[in-house]
């Protein structure tokens, strides 16, 4: 304990800073008593102005320590956020180095971009870690008031890719540029983290830390507070999500965890799951764990045909992630989600718009609500929540592609044309950075055929199924399209071994043409 203490001590440079103005005290003091006795003034003025400056020792020590905690902001020549600290701040050594804020410095209200930390682990496994406390450290910048981020789907799309920090700049939409590396060797993290002001890519802070894993927590807390410092903003690391748990090695596993989710792959589906898991083992009641634990499970259900058994494990861990915060609006979006995959769109809606009404934000409840309402048939409604969706997420490509076939069907021709239109070129932008989305592709495809492009749709059409010919949800996806190319054969090919859930088949307008052929209902037949 003493240990750590000292440690802090020289931290904050509290005994150097203490010991500089002993020293000028000193100076000042004695100097001040020979001017004084020589200008005739009485003795005890020369002992007061000893007595204050001995008394401002014990004053500046208290300065320097408060001020050097992690959740105390430097002095700023703009408006600071200010926020309660109800947590005790941990300390953490670190080799840094700090360049002053200079005039090109873009000021308030900040805007960041936190780029994919490099895997620097010597084996280079690390990267679910690195790609996770990036997703982290992004959403913990992200809760701070008047501070806008780079969504984490936009960041991730450049790694790997040579990009000048100009173009980065200009790509993103912001004025800094968080980036750096991580490194594991058992117990032992490194951790490097840049500041940079864009577009020069001129830094303006950086530290090295070279701690054990307990100390990962400390560590995401300093960087928060210290980059928060060069903007003149308090980040408050006290707010941070992962005061939810406060087991280091569940959090690890969740970053891990987190680090998989982001690939989406059914492969990596299942190591999310797993770690989840560990994580939600390890601290019964670590929040975040089981939400996404929850939402992982029904993707795989959705998007993949899961099974029963995990069809139940996403009620369960939903179910657990609400009872734990009740009101937090992602937790009512993953018990939502964990509704639709099981087929229960009333219990779905309902779990939406708690959701919506905790967190207007959140595009992915519009969404999911919007699909809940197409495989109840209520097309009306369906789309009004796609095109929400679409507007609270404007790199949201699914929310105009999957209304566009709706409007087109209810004979709404100018909202089809809009939303296909609209659809398409956010698609566009998508696979600049996704090449290899194959959903961008084929609800696209399908709005390209719509709008009489035939030739383009069908080059979209075939990239998807290239991509996997046998994913279910392409397969289906295909199918639709073939079936409204009017190549009927070919549709119902498609249609074989894809999805299970007869009533978004049934309410797919996409489908029309094909309804009336006796493999139709044969292909209804096999879906539940």
């Amino acid at each position: 304990m003493a240990s750590q203490f000292f440690k802090e001590l020289r931290r904050r440079r509290v005994m150097s800073r203490a010991a500089a103005y002993a020293i000028l005290a000193w100076i000042m003091a004695f100097g001040l008593e020979a001017a004084f006795v020589a200008s005739g003034l009485p003795l005890w003025t020369v002992r007061v102005v000893q007595a204050l400056a001995i008394l401002g020792l014990p004053l500046t020590i208290y300065l320097v320590w408060t001020r050097g905690a992690p959740g105390h902001a430097a002095p700023s020549v703009g408006p600071t956020q200010t926020k309660s600290d109800p947590e005790t701040p941990v300390s953490v050594q670190s080799t840094e180095t700090t360049t002053e804020t200079v005039d090109d410095v873009p000021q308030a209200p900040p805007s960041f971009a936190v780029l994919p930390f490099a895997d620097d682990t010597p084996d280079h496994d690390g990267g679910p870690f690195a790609d996770g406390f990036t997703a982290e450290l992004s959403d913990l910048l992200s809760t701070a008031e008047d501070v806008t981020v780079a969504p984490q789907l936009a960041c991730f799309a450049v790694k790997g890719r040579h990009l000048d920090y100009a173009a980065l700049s200009e790509k993103l939409h912001v004025g800094y540029i968080i980036e750096g590396s991580v490194s594991q060797a058992g117990e032992r993290l490194g951790i490097t983290a840049r500041l940079l002001a864009a577009p020069a890519g001129q830094e303006v802070w950086s530290e090295t830390y070279d701690q054990s894993m307990e100390e990962l927590f400390a560590i995401m807390d300093d960087m928060i507070w210290h980059v928060g410092d060069k903007v003149d903003k308090l980040l408050h690391p006290g707010a941070s999500r992962h005061a939810r748990t406060a087991d280091h090695q569940a959090y690890a596993s969740y970053l891990r965890g987190r680090g998989y989710f982001i690939s989406g792959s059914l492969n990596d589906l299942a190591h999310a799951v797993r770690l989840f898991a560990e994580a939600v083992e390890r601290d019964p009641d670590f929040v975040l764990a089981w939400n996404d634990l929850a939402e992982t499970y029904a993707l795989q259900v959705i998007y993949f045909e899961g099974s029963d058994a995990e069809r139940k494990a996403a009620h369960a861990a939903s179910e657990r992630a609400v009872e734990l915060a009740p009101d937090w609006g992602e937790a009512h979006l993953s018990r939502g989600v964990a509704h639709l995959a099981s087929g229960d769109y009333d219990a779905a809606a309902g779990e939406f718009e708690r959701a919506i009404e905790l967190d207007p934000t959140l595009w992915e409840a519009y969404y999911n609500y919007g699909r809940a309402r197409i495989h109840q048939g209520q097309m009306d409604q369906a789309v009004l929540l796609l095109e929400k969706a679409a507007a609270a997420n404007a790199n949201d490509y699914q929310g105009p592609l999957l209304a566009a076939p709706i409007h087109k069907a209810m004979g709404n021709q100018e909202a089809f044309e809009k939303s296909a239109r609209e659809g398409i070129a956010r698609a566009e932008r998508w696979l600049a950075d996704y090449p290899l989305n194959h959903r961008a592709y084929y609800l696209g495809a399908g709005a390209l055929l719509d709008l009489g492009e035939r030739e383009r749709a069908f080059e979209w059409a075939e990239k998807a199924l290239a991509i996997d010919p046998s994913d279910p949800s392409i397969r289906y996806n295909m199918g639709c399209f073939y079936a409204k190319a009017g190549e009927i054969d070919k549709a119902f090919d498609c249609l074989r071994d894809s999805i299970t859930s007869r009533s978004w088949a049934e309410n797919d307008p996409d489908l029309e043409k094909i309804r009336q052929d006796p493999r139709y209902q044969a292909f209804l037949d096999t879906l539940q």
